[in-house]
């Protein structure tokens, strides 16, 4: 039975202070080459929150204020290379009940052109987050939102274009996420490889196969594997809309177990896939997605989930923006993990943009957020709050 997770309090130092010294290297701006930029962005943060951690039981209020700084580098050669320094430094504090968190994530993101085709992209990150602050699009954030999450990730793709009409794209990918305070979630590192062949039958159709492997391995277990291959297509339907959709199979070799929980062993083949479907006009932007499949886990290594999304972003005028967006996952958790097996997690946000001048924009912001845990609750927030972002470019 999962009992409902108390406050943390995060009173240890912030184990990662080079992401701070990181992301202060990113401000000097001295000796930038030719065609460098420099954004040295901020924001602040006020709002109200009815259950800022989604914990059970009542009086889980508090107002959030929180303040953040996020510098920006980028720079791009004549070849077309570029490269592109971020980092985000985040001070959350809550009114009542709950201590005070540093956040935050670096990333570094570099392209290689070696001619129009050929060309490799790899990037390398730390993100110190909430688990929570995802609950509706992370399996750990449902199962454990009061989390602290520590991931490193790294990634590598290539595009290769032999001729007009193919193209290959491998991709490789690393992650170890490690969580705080949570007695449920483990240590997770995972690998993924994949590689998409694609050929093009049309000016606007692409069809091709992808081959997935993907690996798990946390809490002194031996490693998990998930194999899949998909038949995919990406096609421009008309001048306004593109859609995207991938159908095939996966079979994965079982769940890991955790002391103290029955977790069934057995291996399973089901089906698998995803859909997008986009309209992009002058002023709006609109998205569907949803997917069906296997994502790797903290809690057994691999959960079957479902999920939906839809985003809409509508510029009103000049200075306006409104976007909306809801999402939806539902994972089927192993046997003897829970009362039912069945938990969700949804959320709805509501953003409306004024752009005051070129450097400072005002936000007000709206959302919604609940989890179903199996356990004959369902904790629930509310939250409206207010967002001033500051990002002036350096020449």
């Amino acid at each position: 039975m999962m009992h409902a997770a108390r406050p943390i309090r995060d009173r240890r130092p912030w184990p990662n202070a080079r992401l701070v010294g990181a992301g202060l290297m990113l401000v000097p701006a001295a000796a930038f080459p030719v065609g460098a930029q420099v954004i040295l962005g901020g924001e602040g943060r006020v709002a109200i929150d009815t259950n800022p951690l989604l914990l059970s039981g009542k009086k889980n209020d508090a107002i959030i204020t929180e303040i953040t700084a996020n510098p920006e580098f980028k720079t791009e050669s004549a070849t077309g290379n570029t490269l592109d320094l971020a980092g985000v430094l985040i001070g959350r504090h809550y009114s009542r009940r709950y201590d005070d968190y540093v956040l935050g994530s670096v990333r570094a993101t570099g392209t290689l052109r070696d001619s129009e085709r050929l060309s490799v992209t790899a990037s390398a990150s730390y993100l110190r987050d909430l688990a929570g602050d995802a609950v509706a699009t992370n399996i750990d954030g449902l199962i454990a939102p009061q989390t602290v999450r520590n991931v490193w990730q790294g990634d590598a793709t290539a595009t290769w274009r032999p001729n007009a009409r193919t193209m290959i794209v491998p991709t490789g990918s690393f992650e170890h996420a490690s969580y705080e305070d949570s007695p449920l979630l483990q240590n997770t590192n995972s690998g993924r490889v994949e590689v998409a062949l694609l050929h093009k039958t049309t000016a606007h159709t692409w069809v091709g196969v992808r081959p997935v492997l993907t690996t798990s391995q946390g809490g002194g277990q031996p490693s998990l594997i998930r194999s899949a291959v998909f038949a995919t297509i990406k096609q421009t339907l008309t001048a306004f809309w593109t859609f995207s959709a991938d159908a095939g199979v996966e079979h994965v070799d079982g769940t890991r177990p955790v002391p103290g929980f029955a977790s069934a062993g057995r291996q399973r083949t089901a089906p698998s896939g995803s859909l997008d479907v986009c309209r992009t006009t002058e002023r709006t932007n609109a998205c569907l997605t949803a997917s069906l499949g296997s994502d790797v886990s903290a809690l057994f290594g691999f959960q079957r989930r479902k999920a939906v999304g839809a985003r809409v972003t509508r510029q009103l005028d000049e200075r306006r923006t409104v976007t909306a967006a809801v999402d939806y996952q539902r994972f089927t958790a192993p046997e003897g993990l829970l009362r039912a097996r069945e938990l969700d997690a949804a959320s709805a946000r509501l953003d409306l943009e004024w752009r005051l001048n070129r450097t400072l924009t005002l936000a007000g912001e709206l959302q919604y957020r609940r989890r179903a845990i199996g356990i004959g609750e369902t904790p629930e927030a509310g939250y409206a709050g207010i967002r001033l972002r500051l990002r002036p470019r350096l020449p």
